[in-house]
């Protein structure tokens, strides 16, 4: 029989789910997220490999890029030069078990086989006119097991008619976002070429570049970074949310967490703190292991649960400022960029935090059942999810 229920957002009746058939299919689809999280973050770092560095510089009429960028990622974009097969899935298969790394000459030819692919695919204007980009020289860096990417660099010229006075650039949908910085002039300009799309119009005049373009450009890279591309992160929030529906607990949890990751952050950016990257990453499953079993054991009144969370935003701020570390903002944009940024990172937690509130808690959360059938079980799917991280990531070391 149906469970009844006085709750009007419930309909029993012998066609209609009940409440805690609902709550069943909740759980359900947090199952299934969780278990697609660690199925696509398996294959590859908890943070994406497709975004790429270029910091530009310009004299007597000659453009200069420098482009830091996962070099086995570039071929793999280009198939008929990749190592892996050409099956429409090369984000997928870049990481997969069974691609091995190139060897340095190997990849260096590789590159430079496929320079006019890319030569093609970049794109500078000036003034609104096309350039040509030349390659200026080629750096691979050797094959670490400890790395997830292997960021090499490429420096490409391009010559600027007299009369040009801007210029845009461009990066290939394929290869991810490309972040643009210039720090050698009197207007550090900071920008971003996504999905294929150029940047801004970029001053060559003494015109400083907009503190609202930058202040947009970085709150959407730190949003981004949480969704879609943070699946460590969003677990990790989850497992704020579904420790306590009280508002209280929830509240102080995301102070401490805040105020952590953005001291962390912070130092990190102005090179503090220097932690490699191979100790942060299982530092940050570990948090999620940790917080997931405490979710099941510990009292929503725990005076030093704010506290831990804290210390956790610490280790999860020097994972955000990896994002930031190569990117030589300019010192004009540099509080800002980094503001925003933070911001951005707060507003993609806030956003998990209110979507698991619509999904789960609003209908939900007021339930006697809700911590047993719900709360509970994913606190234990975010544990598991953790654990298999940890040893996915040491193993790696």
């Amino acid at each position: 029989m149906p469970v009844t229920s006085n709750d009007p957002r419930c309909i029993s009746t012998t066609h209609t789910l009940s409440c805690g058939g609902f709550g069943k299919v909740a759980f359900i689809a947090i199952c299934m997220f969780l278990t697609f999280g660690a199925f696509f973050t398996s294959k590859a770092s908890a943070h994406e490999n497709d975004t790429s560095m270029a910091h530009f510089s310009v004299q007597d009429q000659t453009l200069t890029l420098r482009i830091s960028t996962d070099l086995e990622h570039l071929v793999a974009a280009y198939p008929e030069q990749s190592f892996v097969p050409n099956d429409d899935q090369t984000d997928s298969l870049l990481r997969s078990e069974d691609a091995q790394p190139i060897e340095t000459a190997e990849l260096l030819q590789q590159v430079r086989d496929l320079w006019p692919r890319l030569q093609s695919d970049i794109t500078i204007l000036a003034a609104g006119e096309p350039l040509t980009p030349e390659l200026a020289s080629l750096y691979v860096p050797p094959s670490d097991p400890n790395m997830d990417a292997r960021f090499g660099l490429i420096v490409v010229n391009a010559d600027i008619p007299q009369n040009a006075d801007t210029i845009q650039i461009g990066w290939p949908s394929q290869l991810g976002t490309l972040l643009i910085t210039q720090t050698d002039s009197d207007a550090p300009y900071n920008g971003v070429s996504q999905n294929g799309a150029l940047s801004d119009v970029i001053s060559l005049g003494s015109t400083s570049h907009s503190w609202l373009t930058t202040f947009t450009n970085y709150t959407w890279l730190g949003f981004e970074h949480i969704i879609p591309k943070g699946m460590d992160h969003i677990v990790f929030v989850l497992g704020l949310f579904f420790f306590s529906m009280s508002l209280r607990p929830l509240l102080w949890q995301v102070t401490g967490f805040t105020i952590g990751h953005s001291i962390s952050l912070a130092a990190g950016i102005l090179g503090l703190v220097s932690v490699p990257g191979n100790l942060v990453e299982p530092l940050i499953a570990a948090s999620i292991v940790f917080i997931g079993i405490e979710n099941i054991f510990a009292n929503e009144n725990s005076p030093w649960r704010a506290w831990v969370v804290g210390l956790f935003g610490l280790v999860h701020g020097l994972g955000f400022a990896s994002v930031l570390s190569d990117l030589g903002m300019g010192q004009g944009n540099f509080f800002i960029s980094l503001f925003a940024f933070n911001l951005g990172v707060e507003l993609g937690q806030l956003t998990v935090i209110g979507l698991a509130f619509a999904a789960v808690g609003l209908w939900f959360g007021a339930k006697q059942w809700y911590r047993k059938v719900i709360a509970i079980p994913a606190s234990l799917m975010i544990s598991a999810l953790g654990v298999f991280w940890l040893l996915e990531r040491t193993t790696s070391m």
